[in-house]
């Protein structure tokens, strides 16, 4: 066999061996799951018969003189690639517990990061839950949602929660009453700010309304150009060697 030759077959080894260092080198690279706290969270109450709605810190749902809850969140901060699935995760506890079963309406809308008054009236209806006991912690999958969100660029997420129901409800920790105007995501000493959140599979714990992310096991990512030039290296030297046993 010539030397052309020979050299004409080292090259298209070397080229194997490189676009298979590409294709079948990688790492697995384990992601985290996490909880996202709100950008901003605020009540917002209606008067009648005042025509503007009022902001309050503390986080409430209650028809007749009515309180809704305003959460948005910074889903821009998201990467696609962390995104198994999204749950909005909230606590409500039920000061009316009995009676006639309550229930509790999400909206959602795309946010500013600033809650304002007018969020009184914002967002399209996205789902209901039951919350009839005293302390009900509810799950909501929102991952079409969140992913939605990002594709479009729109950096904030919102949700409204409110109810026609006659019972009185408290977000983030229902089961001490003199909370009902306070805001857990504001006060650093409220009882539920510190609750241990720590993510995923934790979910169903008791904590602020959060957006609860779980990534997948693992993602690939390219080893470094070093490692793949190193082993391009590795590769031409047992070639070579083959050739000169040849």
């Amino acid at each position: 066999m010539s030397i052309f030759i020979k050299w004409q077959n080292l090259l298209r080894s070397v080229a194997t061996i490189s676009f298979c260092c590409v294709e079948f080198l990688v790492i697995q690279k384990p992601i985290q799951g996490f909880d996202l706290l709100p950008y901003d969270a605020k009540g917002v109450r209606l008067i009648p018969p005042l025509e503007e709605p009022i902001l309050l810190d503390g986080l409430v749902v209650k028809s007749g003189t009515e309180d809704r809850t305003v959460l948005e969140y910074d889903v821009g901060q998201i990467d696609l690639e962390q995104i198994d699935s999204v749950e909005l995760i909230i606590e409500a506890g039920n000061l009316d517990e009995g009676g006639e079963p309550g229930f509790i309406d999400v909206f959602t809308f795309n946010g500013d990061g600033i809650v304002s008054p007018n969020d009184f009236f914002a967002g399209s209806f996205f789902t209901t839950f039951e919350a009839s006991n005293y302390l009900n912690i509810v799950s909501v999958d929102v991952t079409d949602l969140v992913t939605n969100t990002i594709v479009r660029g729109n950096p904030f997420l919102g949700f409204r929660l409110s109810t026609t129901t006659t019972d009185r409800y408290v977000i983030c920790d229902g089961a001490i009453r003199d909370v009902f105007f306070t805001n857990c995501l504001l006060d650093t000493q409220h009882p539920c700010r510190n609750c241990t959140i720590g993510g995923p599979p934790n979910g169903t714990e008791a904590g602020p309304p959060r957006l609860s992310v779980v990534s997948p096991t693992s993602v690939p990512e390219p080893t470094s150009s070093a490692s793949l030039f190193a082993f391009g290296l590795f590769s031409i030297g047992l070639l070579c060697q083959r050739m000169k046993k040849s």
